[in-house]
């Protein structure tokens, strides 16, 4: 408590320019930390969207890949089909072959580390055992054609390998779905938590505008009501009555004004005093 009032009569002993440089110092302190607040909260929220949309993307885009590699996969093998029919050498399929699945094997490892979603993390992994079901129907359709097992291998391209591929094509729509509604929603989220996050913006401008106000305030009552006081004093020494008290005391210009008015009042309050003293004398014959 006692520091408190410290720390007010400091503030009411200084001149009033340091009043004022004070006022100007708590607007300038209160707008700075709104605004970096508000600068900080936005751009945190506009670098989680922006991770979120982008790691989605990368995870659609990857699958999309995926899928088309399964796609592209699956037509080498019936060209290969083909040309074995025709007596043709099938060796670059085999490493055509080779090449997709490993790039269909990385792609999926990259979706299964960014994805953080565990509803899609098991649409994930439902299409992953498709893809290595295909997979291995593929390598079927290749052991049989080395084999020269035309009708095994005619048999898995017909039956077996649109059946697979439909399920992953169907996988892939249904996976994109749920990361387009991944997106939308945390789109919305992020707006709802910024709206909050204005709303708390506005209700600290607003405690702000409160706080300035009040300073400013109780600077104007600082320099208001003295200068009200010492002129209800200066009226009423215009009357001629000298019996006044001005209470205010203060290191500031209105304060050494309030002293002057205080010694100006005790001296002509003397003055008059003594003028008065010799009149009578005088009126006495003394």
């Amino acid at each position: 408590m006692n520091n408190k009032l410290e720390n007010l009569t400091s503030v009411k002993n200084l001149s009033i320019s340091k009043k004022l440089k004070k006022v100007l110092i708590v607007a300038v302190i209160i707008i700075s930390t709104i605004t970096v607040a508000t600068g900080v909260g936005l751009m945190y929220l506009k670098g989680q969207l922006e991770s979120f949309v982008e790691t989605e993307y990368a995870s659609e885009i990857s699958i999309q890949e995926t899928a088309t590699s399964i796609l592209t996969l699956a037509r080498d093998i019936r060209d290969a089909y083909i040309r074995a029919e025709n007596g043709e050498n099938i060796s670059s399929y085999d490493q055509n072959v080779k090449k997709y699945v490993n790039e269909i094997t990385n792609e999926l490892e990259y979706v299964y580390n960014i994805n953080k979603d565990p509803e899609i993390a098991r649409e994930l992994e439902n299409f992953g055992n498709n893809i290595s079901k295909w997979i291995n129907i593929g390598n079927e359709i290749l052991t049989a054609i080395n084999n020269k097992d035309m009708a095994k291998a005619n048999k898995l391209i017909l039956n077996d390998c649109p059946e697979v591929l439909d399920v992953i094509i169907e996988q892939v729509s249904l996976i994109g779905d749920r990361i387009s509604t991944n997106v939308q929603d945390d789109i919305q989220g992020t707006t709802r938590y910024i709206g909050i996050v204005m709303i708390i913006i506005i209700v600290i401008i607003i405690i702000g505008l409160i706080l300035i106000t009040k300073v400013v305030q109780a600077i104007i009552e600082s320099i208001s009501n003295p200068v009200e006081e010492i002129k209800a004093a200066a009226l009423e020494m215009a009357k001629g009555n000298y019996d006044l008290k001005i209470e205010y005391t203060s290191e500031d210009e209105i304060g050494v004004l309030a002293d002057c008015m205080r010694e100006m009042i005790l001296f002509t309050k003397d003055n008059i005093s003594n003028i008065t003293e010799v009149s009578n004398k005088f009126a006495d014959g003394n």
